[in-house]
């Protein structure tokens, strides 16, 4: 083999190489990225069912509604 086909051999396999550490950062951000996501939905969810216990918890059975409405007054 000579010099010049020795280095088109290097510069394919850097290449091929650059292409792998491209595909390998890629798959641990999309990685990273459904961690998170999946951490965020832990915490929303725990959040939610701690508020829902909490009513539970600190309410009497009985559930109050409001109604505001607008009453005309005769003159």
């Amino acid at each position: 083999m000579e010099n010049g086909e020795v280095m088109e051999v290097v510069e394919a396999v850097e290449e091929e190489e650059d292409k792998n550490l491209k595909i390998h950062d890629l798959l641990r951000q999309l990685c990273l990225s459904k961690f998170i996501y999946d951490q965020q939905r832990v915490i929303l969810l725990s959040t939610l069912e701690e508020k829902h216990n909490y009513r539970m918890r600190h309410s009497n059975g009985i559930i109050r509604t409001f109604i505001s409405m607008q009453v005309d007054i005769p003159k």
